[in-house]
């Protein structure tokens, strides 16, 4: 086995607000797992001073309780979560039934309501918006400061580190960087002379370099730079058959749907984003094309096979196992671990796992719940090229990611629908 850390030494001192980067793989959720407790680490000492609360990327929710006795487990006064961050609308429906990351922005609030002396966040923005994930930085990290709670903070969003009081970048489960807010970004370089240099840096690795000294500086020359953006020269046109059609479609689980009168066409061979704020309905959007959400008006059409992929697939199996096909596994680049089981993955792992099984499936229409929402940016950049070649499939996701937004043939917007 090998191991995601390896001779790690980190500290935070009592009321700091560290942000942790690091490419997928690199040991960010290894980390917090460990500092939380869950997990044991083979060698060295792990040290914590205060009560921990964490909130994962997956699995926060309790599906068959509604999200007010959920929150009533807080021990806090419920009332005042609702009321501090506006959860009236939703107290009645089941955990089961709101959005991910609506789901997240409840498990946020349960938290803070708690008052920990530490709180370990992994990626706890990653299904949401550009400017909810602002709003969220801001009300987790000024909550803390107020409550001299230390939290480390995992994401791959730049612009949450605005908020933080340091930066630490892992790679290969060593922290091989770190900085203040603003300043350059220092690579560090450990006892044994390896200098790491980020996977996101724009150096394409691994790479051969040319170094000189000259005093205190290292000059590295010849490095080889990735790609600024994702080709789509290839890509088909979409055809004018329809494959999905909604025409006023209105659905949801409770009396007050979250689709509201949405009328779309979808056509073959196309990729299609469906984009929005949190409960917005994007998940919800897919739930419905599949059967799974009640449709209290309007009509909705399906030309052909369809299927949804979201994080409760064959969470218990391997990717290989589930019927992936190798295909996918080694374009995805995921063979060192498609044969764990994908709940035992890190978040970006399973993300690739998942879209891996996706892809394998023999259903012309491929609806895939946020397929990039755990992953750094090189490795959101690989699955676009990836669903950019799926030539003569109709696909499907629900996404606020930018980089996929950008390459799709078209965008829904559901809270302008």
């Amino acid at each position: 086995m090998v191991p995601a850390l390896r001779g790690l030494n980190f500290t935070v001192p009592a009321g700091e607000i560290c942000i942790v980067r690091g490419a997928n793989g690199s040991g960010k959720s290894t980390l917090v797992e460990i500092l939380a407790g869950a997990l044991k680490p083979s060698a060295g000492e792990v040290t914590v001073d205060g009560t921990i609360r964490l909130v994962r990327q997956f699995g926060n929710i309790l599906p068959e309780l509604t999200v007010r006795e959920y929150l009533d487990l807080s021990g806090h006064n419920a009332d005042v979560i609702v009321s501090q961050w506006d959860l009236a609308d939703l107290e009645h429906l089941r955990m089961s039934q709101v959005s991910r990351g609506t789901s997240q922005l409840i498990a946020i609030a349960a938290v803070l309501a708690a008052h920990p002396s530490i709180l370990l966040a992994d990626e706890p923005a990653a299904s949401l918006s550009v400017a909810e994930s602002q709003v969220l930085y801001r009300r987790i990290t000024q909550h803390c400061r107020a409550n001299n709670i230390t939290l480390v903070l995992v994401t791959h969003d730049v612009a949450a580190e605005q908020f933080a009081d340091r930066v630490v970048r892992l790679s290969d489960g060593r922290m091989s960087e770190q900085w203040l807010p603003g300043a350059p970004e220092k690579s560090i370089i450990d006892r044994h002379g390896w200098l790491r240099l980020a996977r996101d840096s724009g150096i394409k690795l691994p790479s051969v370099t040319r170094f000189q000294t000259s005093g205190a500086d290292l000059v590295l020359t010849e490095l080889e730079r990735q790609a600024d953006q994702v080709a789509r020269s290839n890509r088909e046109k979409p055809s004018n058959k329809v494959m999905v059609r909604t025409r006023e479609l209105t659905a949801g689980f409770s009396t007050t749907p979250v689709i509201k009168a949405c009328s779309i066409d979808i056509s073959q061979n196309s990729l299609t984003a469906i984009t929005g704020p949190a409960g917005s309905g994007k998940t919800t959007f897919l739930q419905t094309l599949v059967g799974q959400v009640r449709v209290s008006s309007g009509t909705f059409d399906v030309f052909g096979k369809i299927s949804l992929f979201s994080d409760h697939v064959g969470e218990h199996l391997s990717v290989r196992e589930a019927g992936a096909y190798d295909d996918f596994v080694k374009t995805l680049g995921i063979e060192s671990y498609a044969d764990r089981p994908m709940n035992k993955l890190s978040g970006g792992q399973r993300q690739k796992a998942l879209l891996a099984l996706a892809l394998s499936s023999t259903a012309e229409i491929l609806l895939i719940d946020d397929p990039t929402n755990s992953l750094d940016e090189e490795n959101r950049e690989l699955v676009c090229r990836v669903l950019l070649a799926q030539q003569g499939r109709t696909i499907v996701v629900s996404t606020n990611d930018m980089i996929l937004i950008d390459v799709c043939d078209q965008a829904f917007d559901l809270a302008k629908k």
